[in-house]
């Protein structure tokens, strides 16, 4: 805690655009800001595993940076997906440590699709990630119907948590917090007509998208929204400047949440 405020910390799934998430961390740890609990849907509960964990943000963001995201396309068609697990399984046990000590609590949220709900997976401080945590932490990330959907602990079907807690701040306020922090990377909601049939869709998508997140920061203390002009989801030629895009707002939001930590 940081003057006996409790921090929760929540970063949204955006796919490429959550490569922004690494620039918010970065800003508060440099103005050491650390959140009791971290609160991650798909991307965002790939880079708070990481974070978490304890690896160093200087290795996340060279990984990231890296590493080219091509070799997640690896065909194999399963009952529920086109995309071999493998690769990104790969990523997840190369960026969340194990051995480290860790900075916080860390939840990741999935979409159950027997139920519809989504499912959180608790990794207390003082625990180690298991490769249970880590399937768990893939399952938040798997897009239904893209990478193969993950069997839960008591049978559940997991997939994305994007489908039902975007932006998990109604999660996080079961954890009793006084400051929440809501990272909304938002959607590339591009306003020119479409050019066909799937283009028509993609948009439609990309707006409920939008409206949903509004309405899941709602309750969020602090809401860290990066401006991302013309990024869409798939740009992941484009890591520097969504980094760095991420830290910009974050201090932007510095003085408000400051003030909140010291009222």
């Amino acid at each position: 805690m940081i003057n006996n405020k409790k921090i929760i910390l929540v970063l949204s799934g955006g796919v490429a655009r959550g490569f922004s998430h690494i620039g918010v961390l970065k800003v508060l740890e440099d103005y050491e800001i650390v959140p009791d609990v971290l609160i991650g849907t798909s991307m965002g509960a790939l880079i708070g595993a990481a974070y978490a964990s304890g690896m160093s943000m200087e290795f996340i963001e060279k990984y990231i940076k890296a590493f080219n995201f091509k070799d997640l396309l690896r065909l194999q068609i399963s009952k529920s997906g086109v995309l071999s697990p493998a690769p990104i399984t790969k990523v997840i046990n190369e960026v969340v440590a194990l051995g480290l000590e860790k900075r916080c609590k860390f939840i990741s949220v999935s979409t159950n699709l027997l139920t519809g709900k989504p499912v959180m997976n608790i990794v207390p401080k003082a625990t180690m990630f298991t490769k249970e945590d880590k399937k768990l932490i893939r399952a938040s990330c798997s897009v239904p119907g893209v990478w193969p959907c993950v069997k839960g602990k008591e049978g559940e079907v997991l997939c994305d948590g994007g489908l039902t807690a975007n932006i998990p701040v109604r999660q996080a306020k079961q954890y009793s917090p006084d400051i929440i922090i809501a990272v909304d990377v938002g959607y590339c909601v591009d306003k020119t007509p479409p050019k066909n049939a799937i283009d028509a869709v993609v948009k439609a998508i990309q707006m409920a998208g939008a409206e949903f997140n509004t309405y899941q920061t709602e309750k969020a203390d602090i809401i860290i929204k990066p401006t991302l002009p013309n990024i869409n989801q798939m740009d992941f030629n484009k890591v520097k400047y969504i980094i760095e895009k991420g830290e910009l707002e974050t201090k932007r939001q510095i003085p408000k949440l400051r003030k909140l930590i010291n009222g």
